[in-house]
């Protein structure tokens, strides 16, 4: 969704895949060639976050912005929060892969400012695994698909049970010739 409504970025994430092509078929050596890729989909993480967020148990009591909070209290934290977080994110309602460029790298800025597969001890197992799946993912349809949204659909984000468009996504595929 998120490329098909940002022509440009799109085009770049598929010359990135155009230069690797003559490669041969798609390698884990290709895989680890891909920084505008990994870019992209770490943006899609933090606008798009796989959970909202999660319940974590106190077990050191603290203050925050004035209230106290005791030990044995659960506390719920907003993923989407954090990853708006306008201390961290130049414009955080943009949709702007280039913020995760190791030159600007907007998300080392403060600890624990992308936290859509967790952080600390409770980071996910699975992440790398995750990671990669979506890399391999992306780039089959980057390299093999033209795509773009159907009109007069709500594209507006609803939060139960997961993150979706309100209108589901209809897009039209078109497989490359050759």
């Amino acid at each position: 969704m998120a490329l098909a409504q940002h022509p440009d970025i799109l085009a770049q994430a598929k010359a990135e895949q155009e230069k690797l092509k003559p490669q041969g078929e798609l390698s884990n050596e290709q895989l680890k060639q891909m920084p505008y890729l990994e870019q992209v989909l770490k943006e899609v993480e933090r606008l798009y976050p796989p959970v909202g967020g999660g319940f974590r148990g106190v077990v050191k009591p603290f203050t925050y912005n004035g209230y106290y909070v005791p030990q044995g209290w659960q506390v719920l934290y907003r993923i989407e929060r954090t990853h708006q977080d306008r201390r961290v994110y130049t414009n955080p309602s943009e949709f702007e892969p280039e913020r995760f460029h190791p030159e600007r790298a907007e998300d080392k800025k403060m600890d624990y400012s992308l936290v859509g597969f967790g952080g600390g001890s409770r980071f996910c197992l699975g992440y790398a695994f995750a990671q990669m799946e979506m890399k391999i993912f992306t780039c089959l349809l980057l390299r093999n698909y033209q795509w773009k949204l159907e009109p007069n659909q709500d594209l507006s984000l609803s939060s139960i049970p997961s993150l979706h468009p309100r209108s589901g996504l209809k897009i039209l595929m078109i497989k490359n010739s050759g």
